[in-house]
């Protein structure tokens, strides 16, 4: 629900950095967005969202690779990128403040610009 005032409401991993989300459809979807919301809450203010991080979707035979975002520093980043159909999509997450993941959410989107032939 994005309620960023609530720490307990995140995924977080601990892991060795990089750390994966993956999400599945039993269907094929069309996306062109996405939105991550990241960061912990604290004095009032949302501090270390994640960094560098990268979007990939899997075209039924291998993962492809959507540009990835590098030094963010905002806890709501959001971005479009050519249209595509998938069933599988995965957030990869390169670099933390602390090495540490913390999403309160990953919003998709569909086509947010024409798709490609």
């Amino acid at each position: 629900n994005g309620l960023v005032t609530d720490n307990s409401a995140r995924w977080i991993s601990k892991a060795r950095l990089p750390h994966w989300i993956e999400f599945a459809w039993d269907a094929p979807v069309r996306l062109g967005a996405a939105r991550v919301i990241s960061g912990f809450f604290t004095g009032g203010g949302v501090v270390a969202p994640v960094r560098d991080f990268q979007f990939q979707w899997h075209d039924g035979t291998a993962w492809r690779d959507l540009p990835g975002v590098h030094g963010n520093e905002r806890p709501a980043w959001a971005g479009t990128f050519d249209t595509f159909e998938t069933r599988r999509l995965r957030l990869g997450i390169s670099a933390t403040k602390d090495g540490i993941s913390r999403i309160w959410e990953v919003e998709l989107f569909g086509a947010q610009k024409p798709a490609q032939p």
